[in-house]
């Protein structure tokens, strides 16, 4: 039984035209977005330039490996589904290749309920604060400031990620909200 699903789409406001045209073999409709479903949770491509690449389940974490083009580095993924599963919360990791020309000097993670709207502290929405054993961390980056108090947002620094290399960022995220859908914010370098 495999673990893992990955499809993309065509948008749907083209209708019947291009599912004829795909069915002809006429058209190539570009891939817009991906979704990915990893034990029963589906993470899909929102904003940014940026690709899911594939996903697999470790032993202990659901791994998901993307690749960062730029220039729009402020990147979101959906994550739907722990409500269906009757979970609150799972171990991610974040597998990010570099495949801009500059090299991440910083990068920040935020968790939203509603898409764009920072996540107060008592929306259930979390990275696990208050956990010590599953605190953030990355294997390129050396310091992590965890802001929990007004969002739920944590910088990743100290570390270099050159073009071409690869990051992982480990965290546990938790969400008690009856809300069966929240955001993942990813922004390396950003500068608004």
């Amino acid at each position: 039984m495999s673990l893992i699903a990955f499809s993309q789409y065509v948008p749907r406001k083209r209708g019947l035209t291009v599912a004829l045209l795909v069915t002809l073999g006429l058209w190539a409709a570009p891939a817009e977005a991906a979704t990915l479903v990893l034990e029963n949770l589906t993470f899909r491509e929102v904003t940014g330039d940026f690709r899911i690449t594939r996903g697999e389940r470790t032993s202990d974490a659901l791994r998901i490996f993307q690749d960062v083009t730029g220039p729009n580095i402020d990147l979101f993924l959906s994550i739907e589904g722990l409500r269906r599963e009757g979970l609150i919360g799972f171990r991610l990791e974040s597998v990010v290749t570099n495949r801009t020309n500059t090299p991440w000097v910083f990068f920040d993670h935020e968790l939203q309920e509603q898409f764009r709207v920072p996540s107060p502290e008592e929306d259930g929405l979390s990275f696990a604060q208050g956990i010590p054993s599953v605190r953030p961390r990355s294997n390129a980056f050396s310091v992590v400031d965890e802001v929990t108090d007004v969002r739920d947002f944590v910088n990743f620094t100290g570390g270099v990620v050159n073009p071409n290399q690869t990051v992982t960022f480990r965290y546990f995220i938790l969400d008690n909200a009856p809300n069966d859908l929240f955001f993942l914010r990813q922004r390396p370098n950003f500068a608004p």
